[in-house]
């Protein structure tokens, strides 16, 4: 099943980037959603950061799904190669549910717009392989699959486009501001403290 969001930041690409990559746990406190994220681990290896992130959310989700899997499905590591150089961001999310049957994977490729914003394409695929659910009862794995997996889309999806407006909040919030958003400067108006 494909998974797909195209939202954009009002900031430039490099904030944009940084904020993604570098203040994820910090993102939170706009996440209503999020309980919280910790970096696991990080390595830098020159234009490339590889992260791993430990995600626990909370929210609803079907009965028949929350009643086998309790709350497994709202917690998951994503893994990820931060390319600098080339703006992209190639991932995999791992569940704690079926981490063997749920594959869900892709990229976030930040795209510089005019008026220093940011266009964050991002395009990923998820896959439930059913023959790897083998503690679900045969009868219930396919539609309860199903479901998980139309959950699931729902859920990154939302988590995508609610990331996206946390780090426009986020940016904001932080002072970061981009030279259009400065005020305009007077010329014959005397210098501001401490300006030199």
């Amino acid at each position: 099943m494909q998974l797909e969001a195209d939202p954009i930041v009002a900031h430039p690409r490099s904030q944009v980037f940084e904020a993604y990559r570098d203040h994820l746990p910090e993102l939170t406190r706009f996440l209503p959603e999020v309980h919280s994220v910790r970096v696991v681990s990080r390595r830098e290896e020159g234009h490339v950061v590889k992260l791993v992130n430990e995600w626990r959310a909370h929210g609803p989700m079907p009965e028949p799904v929350a009643r086998l899997l309790g709350d497994s499905l709202l917690r998951w590591h994503d893994e990820a190669r931060w390319d600098e150089q080339r703006w992209v961001c190639s991932w995999h999310i791992r569940s704690e549910a079926f981490p063997e049957a749920i594959r869900c994977e892709g990229e976030n490729r930040f795209v510089a717009l005019s008026g220093e914003r940011t266009r964050v394409q991002i395009v990923g695929e998820l896959s439930i392989d059913l023959r790897r659910m083998a503690a679900l009862p045969k009868a219930l794995a396919a539609p309860l699959a199903q479901r998980i997996e139309h959950y699931i889309v729902r859920q990154v999806t939302q988590n995508f486009l609610g990331v996206a407006e946390a780090v426009d909040r986020f940016l904001g919030a932080s002072g970061e501001r981009t030279p259009s958003e400065e005020a305009p400067t007077d010329p014959g108006a005397p210098p501001a403290p401490g300006a030199e």
